[in-house]
């Protein structure tokens, strides 16, 4: 793993979007709900690249609308879904969860790294 993916995926693990509009959020792969979509229902990675939607498509009436099937795969997805509440007039903010100012600096980015090379090695 080189250092961009172990950054990104540092990033995926310790972050989760502030919905807004939701354009910028993919429903499947982002994490806007505690964990991704992929990551809750255990979808395999080959089957990633076609999830493309963004939760914009699936808001409707300021409200996050799942299809019923997806719901009945997770008994909790419906809680965690309903505890998200988008603000349609606002962007999509991705928070870090690591630090009180919820951004990750670069400091955060190069902490994490050195100690991830000293595992490695």
């Amino acid at each position: 793993m080189d250092w961009y993916q172990g950054l990104h995926k540092y990033s995926d693990e310790n972050s989760v979007w502030k919905v807004g509009s939701g354009d910028k959020i993919n429903v499947w792969k982002d994490n806007w709900c505690g964990q991704s979509l992929v990551s809750l229902l255990q979808i395999p990675e080959y089957r990633h690249n076609n999830l493309k939607s963004t939760l914009s498509d699936i808001i409707q009436n300021k409200c996050i609308i799942l299809p019923s099937l997806l719901v009945s795969l997770h008994s909790n997805l419906s809680q965690l879904v309903a505890e998200v509440c988008p603000n349609v007039l606002q962007a999509d903010k991705l928070k870090w969860n690591l630090n009180d100012i919820g951004q990750l600096s670069t400091k955060d980015a190069f902490i994490h790294m050195k100690g991830h090379s000293q595992v490695s090695n």
